[in-house]
């Protein structure tokens, strides 16, 4: 049977303090370059993973607070939109695609709108 892997944790890019260990994890590696981190954690998950975001961010920190507040603020209003009285009679139906249908009317996917992208694929 082949060995089950997992993924390196964000301490395989440094000494990373956490409340279990305030000094950090892998104080030795404190003196690599971040190519060098990134190469040793690549080497600990092996072919489970095809590439790395790397922190920190170059875009305005800021603003992408402010962004992020935005989006989940915008999704809670979304669901606010569903009628919850559907899903849970969707469900005791068994009908997963009137479920679908009512969270999708909540984002704005009306007859009409589903009516144009048929027309716009009959063109």
């Amino acid at each position: 049977m082949d060995r089950v892997k997992t993924s390196v944790g964000i301490w395989a890019f440094g000494p990373t303090a956490t409340r279990f260990m305030p000094g950090g994890y892998h104080a030795e590696v404190v003196e690599e370059t971040m190519e060098e981190r990134t190469e040793r954690a690549a080497r600990g998950v092996g072919p489970l993973v095809d590439g790395f975001d790397l922190f920190p961010y170059t875009e305005d920190q800021a603003e992408a607070v402010r962004r992020s507040v935005l989006h989940g603020e915008f999704i809670c209003d979304l669901a606010c939109r569903i009628d919850d009285e559907a899903p849970a009679s969707a469900r005791a139906r068994k009908d997963a695609l009137a479920a679908y249908r009512e969270v999708y009317r909540a984002m704005g996917l009306d007859e009409d709108y589903g009516q144009r992208i048929i027309d716009r694929y009959r063109s």
